[in-house]
């Protein structure tokens, strides 16, 4: 995890990291390109994200079985509850102009490791989809003022279905989907996917539009656009509009303290359908030694970099972890399920590092372990 800097004085810092992403197309029609589906490229999507949040692609043992490969995007939000709010895009722009009556299937899984707010009447959210469309077309005129519709996974008050720890897929263009549409003051303002459909112009005619780079907050430009961070029209997101609300109220509970993952977002068009599998990036190793575990410049470094530590088991469980001791004063314990070493053992690990943990601590496999020396007798 990366603590970002804290905002500046004025405006909103936004802060792209596309260099921590890989994105696997799976299911790819095979004409790349056909019906409106984007060409199979590895900068399709967008991240932006706002003030004292977090968003890396990364292989955690905090999110267990990730539904499409290795990975999954982590999206986390600390404690916020005055503007602007915490928030986190993850978007594409490849589907603009794609009538929402082409979508033919829409899904995603989120996984949701913790939040703060979990005992109001609204709760903390898990990941949202929101969606940039124009106001369709009437009696052949084309209404470009641009609409946003997110979809909550755990409802409106984020009481339903709040499975904690747990992959979750999402349907969204089921029956019994919640959809909300943002930035309005109209009663008809949620229901599910044929609602959002049918929501504005003649049937069939609403598209999906792509918005300036803004914030919620922000008024509709000379063009008739909305704005949000990364300037997208189909977005993962974390994070409210604003802190306070006059039809959500205290706002910020929902966004508040959000640690979670989302991995395989699938998109059909006419039938035929792209998974975006999220994967970590492709990460350098780098020999290090326990006493340099703990530097300041490893609380950036361990999101780019995996870490081999070579050292003497002098401890061990023989089934969950070992200790590590390399001479350097500082020991690292390394967290590993089914291998084995015993004590006085040499050993090479490689994994993620948790500089922060006492000792610090390498997540590793099986696969990243080798014994270089067994004990001597």
């Amino acid at each position: 995890m990366v603590t970002l800097p804290p905002p500046p004085p004025m405006g909103i810092e936004r802060l792209a990291k596309a260099c921590s992403l890989r994105v696997r197309l799976k299911s790819q029609s095979p004409s790349p390109g056909r019906f409106g589906l984007p060409a199979p490229t590895l900068s399709i999507l967008i991240i932006w994200t706002v003030p004292h949040s977090i968003s890396i692609v990364a292989s955690s043992p905090f999110a267990p079985g990730a539904p499409a490969g290795d990975g999954a995007y982590h999206m986390q939000v600390f404690y916020s509850d005055t503007d602007p709010i915490s928030k986190i895009y993850l978007g594409t722009n490849d589907y603009s102009g794609i009538p929402l009556s082409s979508i033919t299937s829409l899904k995603y899984s989120t996984y949701v490791q913790y939040r703060v707010i979990d005992e109001f009447d609204r709760k903390g959210h898990a990941p949202m989809i929101e969606l940039v469309t124009d106001s369709g077309i009437v009696a052949d005129v084309h209404k470009p003022q641009q609409r946003v519709f997110w979809f909550r996974p755990w409802g409106v008050l984020g009481s339903t279905n709040d499975l904690m720890r747990t992959w979750q897929e999402w349907d969204l263009l089921a029956s019994d989907g919640y959809w909300g549409m943002m930035q309005t003051g109209s009663t008809n303002y949620y229901g599910n996917w044929d609602w959002v459909k049918a929501r504005y112009g003649d049937a069939g005619t609403m598209k999906l539009q792509t918005p300036a780079v803004g914030d919620y907050v922000d008024p509709y430009n000379a063009l008739l656009q909305v704005g949000n961070q990364s300037g997208t029209s189909l977005s993962i997101k974390i994070g409210s509009g604003k802190a306070v609300e006059s039809r959500y109220g205290a706002w910020w509970h929902e966004s508040c303290g959000i640690n979670a993952y989302v991995d395989k977002l699938t998109i059909g068009i006419n039938g035929v359908e792209t998974t975006y599998d999220l994967e970590p990036p492709l990460m350098p190793t780098v020999i290090v030694r326990g006493s340099s575990a703990t530097h300041a410049i490893m609380e950036q470094a361990k999101a780019l970099f995996k870490f081999s530590v070579y050292g003497e088991v002098v401890d061990t469980d023989y089934y969950s972890y070992l200790t590590l001791d390399d001479k350097s004063g500082r020991t690292v314990k390394v967290v590993v399920e089914n291998f084995v070493a015993a004590p006085g053992a040499f050993v090479k690990a490689t994994g993620l590092l948790n500089n922060q943990a006492d000792p610090p601590t390498l997540t590793s496999t099986a696969d990243q372990m080798e014994v270089l020396a067994e004990p001597q007798l």
